[in-house]
């Protein structure tokens, strides 16, 4: 086995599911599948230093990476890449928001940087910001050169788009956090909106009707309706009223249509579903019949 080390060429790819956790894990290289590989940034993220330069911020690649497989499934290689980069960036961005020592000011000309999506930007950042500015562009740049191979660049702007709202929002919570304002949210201007009712007060309330429902729904007892077709079998029926029962003795009767009477039988019945207990073929035919005409059934394939 060609055991190779973690910052290797060959493991800007991680076998699934296993993904290395340190610079010090070993990757069987001859084991590898190319065609099975999860390619996560590892490289790109190594070379951020995100601990050494960017201590307030979370290391949470790994965890990116298993967000992101719950999202595409594993042979979209490209879109889990690049995903993950976007979903750790933003962790990043967060972070810086919420948890570093930047001054208020320092948030402001970062988030005027986002929207003005320049690399002259840079100029106006501290040091430890430029990092990050400068790495969400390049990020971008690399995403947007791939995408383009694929004549599909235009889905890029919607993605810079998102996070220039993104950083927006942060940035004006900061700013209510260090003005110690905390907004109202029973207002008027609230309760206009609410009463227009709006898209999402309308998916709201369809959820919050369906959980109401599964949550106080009492199961009833369930009512069995029987339908026998056999010879000489009426004195031998017991246990069944007959507004549940419907016998049919072929030696009196004769042998019927089965698939029209079992469907009128339903019909009659008021039954949801139907349970067909026969020979094979007959059991197919009498459930086939049932599908047709839109009726729930269930047959054995064998004879029980």
């Amino acid at each position: 086995m060609d055991l190779v080390p973690i910052d290797a060429d060959f493991v800007d790819r991680w076998p699934h599911p296993h993904p290395p956790s340190s610079s010090s894990a070993l990757v069987d290289a001859e084991a590898c599948d190319e065609e099975q590989l999860y390619f996560v940034p590892y490289r790109w993220w190594k070379d951020l230093d995100v601990v050494g330069k960017l201590p307030f911020a979370r290391d949470r690649l790994v965890e990116m990476y298993f967000w992101i497989l719950g999202v595409y499934e594993p042979h979209y290689i490209l879109a889990i890449r690049n995903l993950t980069k976007v979903m750790w960036l933003t962790s990043i961005i967060d972070d810086m928001y919420d948890a570093s020592n930047a001054t208020i000011e320092e948030l402001v000309l970062f988030n005027d940087a986002i929207q003005r999506w320049e690399v002259s930007a840079l100029d106006q950042l501290p040091d430890y910001m430029k990092l990050v500015y400068q790495t969400v562009l390049d990020t971008f740049n690399i995403i947007e050169d791939e995408m383009a191979k694929q004549g599909r660049s235009y889905g890029v702007e919607y993605a810079k788009s998102a996070l220039k709202d993104l950083v927006g929002v942060y940035c004006k919570e900061a700013k209510w956090y260090h003005e110690g304002y905390v907004p109202k949210l029973a207002t008027k201007e609230a309760f206009d909106w609410v009463s227009s009712n709006p898209l999402i007060v309308q998916g709201s309330s369809v959820i919050c009707r369906l959980i109401d429902d599964v949550v106080g729904h009492k199961p009833c007892a369930t009512h069995v309706c029987l339908l026998w077709v056999a010879k000489g079998i009426e004195q031998r029926v017991s246990g069944y009223t007959k507004d549940r029962m419907i016998v049919h003795d072929t030696a009196v009767l004769g042998c019927p249509n089965m698939s029209q009477m079992t469907i009128d039988s339903v019909r009659t019945m008021g039954a949801e579903v139907a349970i067909v207990n026969t020979y094979p073929a007959g059991s197919r035919d009498v459930v086939n019949a049932y599908k047709t005409v839109g009726i729930a059934a269930f047959g054995p394939i064998w004879d029980s």
